[in-house]
């Protein structure tokens, strides 16, 4: 488990609020910033202060050889440097001058007893030597005409000097903290503030004010990708709620002309004594509008279902030549009655797809449908297949009236018809159904037309 992961799995378990996770992480980095810095400086004033002691030692060892060198008597030359020592602010020195024979011949008062002679190293480099006391010490030794002079000096000074700054240093370790907490805590308010502006607007969008989008001027570059898409999400729920709002009007439009009619002929049937033939008409009438009533509902339950994504496709390879030259022998009797010529235009090479079957004929059915009743006499209605790098086309081209450029971009939409009597049993929904069948194949559809010249309208798959 890596260390991210723990850290995840404390703050779940802790369910801090995203201010106190990024103050925490704040005051913790300002810490250990702190805590680093300070320790590298007490280690290097300790290290520098570790030098001038082990120098110190040095240079003590130089001042002794010199007072010996100018013929000054051992004791003098002991008692010299000790007198010198005591009105100065360095440490403990002890001096030690021994004969060949290995006795004293002159030594710093309480030597003997913190360093004996034999404890000594022979290095005239300073080493540290602990005495009986315990305390360290900086030794150094050398020889001068037979004899040999110790001089130790007291290695504990960054220790005595430093010692006064550890439990300030660790009050300000802790008010460092809680000063980082606070400014920490400031700054993640100040850098969460447009999460909580987005929350506000966010909260403050209902059903009808879904037309209200984030600005995105306002929100920093990490917040841009969640902006668009919260507004690419209100942008969906409100043509969600728009088609909702005008499947219900065009519903209540639809409905209203068939019910009306059964409910009138009823009505009046009901006014006075009819023969059972006039109840047979009204009868077959009602029976009329019903089917269409229940053909519409039926279109648009299926309608409503592609557009929700709600139905599954039973999806076969077929040759699309072969289902073509079907579908023209079941249409070809309906054309020639209108005098209207059927052909089917297909590659030589079987143009196999994966596509549900009952659903591509009744898009391609609509289609020969609405070319049919919009050709004249002597007209042409042209069925084709074709592959190309984007995918397969399925064309349905008629010689017919055509269609208006206004009208063009309303031609899929429902309830959407040129002219908007329902005459024929008509509801403006065959065009819709193909579009829906279309995309549910993941395609679309594309209609081109000319007045006077005919129409084309083209399936993609």
């Amino acid at each position: 488990m890596t260390a991210t992961a723990r850290g995840d799995g404390l703050f779940h378990l802790i369910r801090f609020s995203l201010a106190a996770r990024l103050t925490i992480w704040f005051a913790v980095m300002a810490f250990v910033l702190l805590f680093g810095a300070a320790v590298l400086m007490y280690w290097k004033v300790a290290e520098h202060l570790t030098g001038e002691d082990e120098m110190l030692a040095g240079m003590k060892l130089l001042l002794v050889e010199a007072l010996l060198s100018d013929a000054l008597p051992p004791p003098n030359a002991v008692q010299m440097l000790a007198n010198s020592d005591e009105s100065s602010l360095d440490s403990t020195t002890f001096v030690r001058v021994l004969l060949p024979d290995g006795g004293i011949q002159a030594q710093t008062n309480g030597m003997d007893a913190e360093l004996p002679a034999a404890g000594i190293p022979a290095s005239r480099r300073p080493t540290v030597v602990r005495g009986v006391s315990g305390r360290a010490y900086w030794v150094a030794t050398s020889n001068m005409n037979g004899k040999t002079i110790q001089v130790a000096t007291e290695a504990d000074d960054e220790v005595r000097l430093l010692a006064p700054y550890h439990g300030r240093m660790w009050i300000l370790f802790g008010v460092a903290f809680i000063i980082s907490g606070g400014v920490g805590y400031r700054i993640a308010l100040h850098g969460i503030r447009p999460v909580r502006n987005l929350v506000e607007t966010m909260r403050g969008i209902e059903s009808s004010t879904l037309g209200q989008r984030i600005d995105m001027s306002k929100l920093p570059v990490e917040l841009i990708a969640l902006g668009e898409t919260f507004n690419a999400m209100l942008e969906r729920l409100q043509q969600s709620f728009d088609r909702v709002s005008q499947f219900s009007d065009d519903i209540a439009h639809q409905l209203r002309t068939p019910l009306g009619i059964i409910r009138g002929q009823i009505k009046v049937s009901l006014r006075a004594e009819r023969s059972g033939a006039d109840y047979r008409d009204t009868l077959e009438s009602s029976l009329e509008e019903i089917v269409t009533l229940s053909d519409l509902v039926h279109r648009m339950l299926f309608l409503a279902r592609a557009e929700n994504q709600a139905m599954a496709l039973t999806r076969e390879d077929v040759d699309l030549g072969h289902e073509l030259q079907d579908v023209h022998d079941l249409y070809d009797p309906l054309a020639s009655e209108a005098g209207i010529a059927l052909t089917v235009t297909v590659p030589g090479a079987p143009l196999v797809a994966s596509i549900d079957r009952l659903l591509i004929l009744r898009a391609i059915g609509n289609l020969i449908s609405n070319a049919i009743r919009h050709t004249p006499s002597g007209g042409t209605v042209n069925l084709a297949a074709a592959a190309d790098r984007e995918g397969i086309r399925i064309t349905v081209a008629d010689s017919g009236c055509g269609i208006a450029p206004e009208h063009l971009p309303s031609m899929f939409d429902r309830f959407y018809r040129v002219e908007r009597s329902s005459a024929g049993g008509r509801s403006g929904l065959g065009l819709a159904i193909v579009k829906a069948i279309a995309e549910l194949h993941g395609g679309g559809v594309g209609i081109v037309s000319e007045v006077g010249r005919g129409t084309r309208v083209t399936i993609s798959l």
